[in-house]
């Protein structure tokens, strides 16, 4: 019987190490979700800047034939 106490004492340690690997998976994959949420921002800014930059460079263009 202190063998099997032994087991299901290791058997206990290692559900105990998997619950805290898989704690750390999920905090891991909470911050990357987040991290990608900040790109994406900062992605659709930069992507509406861009726009507004070329209809600016369009518009002198367009200023420069005209003249």
């Amino acid at each position: 019987t202190a063998e099997i106490s032994r087991n299901a004492s290791e058997a206990s340690m290692g559900t105990q190490e998997v619950t805290s690997n898989v704690a750390g998976i999920q905090t891991a994959s909470d911050q990357t979700s987040s991290a990608t949420t900040v790109v994406k921002g900062h992605a659709e800014k930069l992507r509406e800047e861009a726009d507004a930059l070329e209809k600016a460079v369009d518009d002198i263009v367009e200023e420069l034939k005209a003249a």
